[in-house]
């Protein structure tokens, strides 16, 4: 599906969007009594992987130390909170189970406030990470260039093939969840995340045939997922078209993974 934007520029600054996103967060968790859990609730964690998608394709097109810093910084963020939601996660699944007692789940608890209390001393050490944001938003790519959009599209086909190479070596069976079945997810996740953050660059085009796969991997769900939904914007100097039926598929399979 798609999704058509109002506002068309010359110019696209997706990054500096996020990392505006970020600073407005931060700095009302900077007011926060608990700014970990402010964070969390407020689902910094989304505009922390929109960041992190593009600094980490920017990393891989550019040989610039300071991307792979700044890369580095959003990802200890993003794992952070992710960290947070995991626990939480199971705070939510083990409190409906009844035969689940009180003391087992304190567990669950005591180990999502340990994260909770990592990420505050962390956010008061680093000043919020305002200093850092603050460069990051004034760090402007303009993406509606046409010689970085086909860049991105053969790092994006480069990480493709990287995936389907990995899924050779265990085309019979996974045997390791952390490091198979979670590995690929993994790295397939990153091109879903990719259509998302890079807001009109990339495009589903119909395809002119149907696939066998179609009826098993193209569900009513995936058509219809917000995550399968990508905004239209016209005035770009070159597209990433993707086919449409494999996308879909590919967020099946994430979210079957």
């Amino acid at each position: 599906m798609s999704k058509k934007i109002k506002k068309d520029t010359a110019f696209h600054y997706p990054l500096q969007e996020y990392s505006g996103q970020l600073i407005e967060l931060f700095q009302q968790a900077h007011r926060s009594r608990n700014p970990g859990l402010f964070l969390y609730h407020h689902d910094a964690r989304t505009p922390l992987f929109m960041a992190e998608s593009l600094m980490r394709l920017l990393n891989r097109l550019n040989t610039d130390q300071t991307c792979e810093k700044w890369l580095k910084t959003l990802k200890k963020l993003e794992d952070s909170l992710g960290q947070i939601d995991y626990w939480d996660q199971l705070i939510k699944h083990f409190s409906k189970i009844r035969a689940v007692k009180e003391k087992q789940l304190d567990y669950f608890i005591t180990q999502r406030d340990k994260e909770l209390q990592k990420l505050n001393k962390r956010l008061a050490r680093k000043e919020f990470y305002l200093p850092f944001l603050a460069k990051l938003f004034s760090h402007k790519v303009n993406f509606n260039n046409r010689q970085l959009i086909l860049r991105l599209k053969k790092e994006m086909q480069d990480e493709l093939r990287i995936c389907y190479e990995f899924y050779k070596n265990y085309s019979k069976a996974f045997t390791d969840l952390e490091n198979q079945v979670h590995e690929i997810r993994r790295k397939l996740r990153w091109i879903s995340i990719y259509a998302q953050s890079l807001q009109g660059i990339m495009v589903l085009k119909a395809a002119i045939r149907h696939y066998p796969w179609e009826k098993e991997f193209v569900t009513r769900a995936s058509k219809q997922s917000p995550y399968n939904t990508l905004v239209v914007r016209k005035n770009l100097k070159a597209h990433i078209s993707v086919n449409q039926p494999a996308f879909y598929a590919l967020g099946f399979v994430i979210n079957a993974l």
